[in-house]
């Protein structure tokens, strides 16, 4: 399959419509995430993904945070 990327304009991936829409047609309950922001962007995500009773996974060595 085709794998597509999207651009991150919200917290939350899932407050996105476009992704949204995307990730429902996969028909999938599981889904990776990874990325930069992550005391922000993946935490907002993981916890949308929880709320829509989907599974969501951290990817450790993918995400990153800056501490300045």
């Amino acid at each position: 399959k085709t794998v597509k990327s999207t651009e991150m304009v919200t917290f939350s991936c899932l407050d996105d419509e476009n992704t949204k829409t995307m990730l429902e047609a996969t028909g999938r309950s599981q889904f990776l995430l990874v990325g930069a922001e992550t005391h922000i962007s993946i935490y907002q995500s993981a916890v949308a993904f929880k709320k829509a009773k989907l599974e969501s996974f951290v990817i450790v060595d993918a995400v990153s945070a800056r501490n300045e």
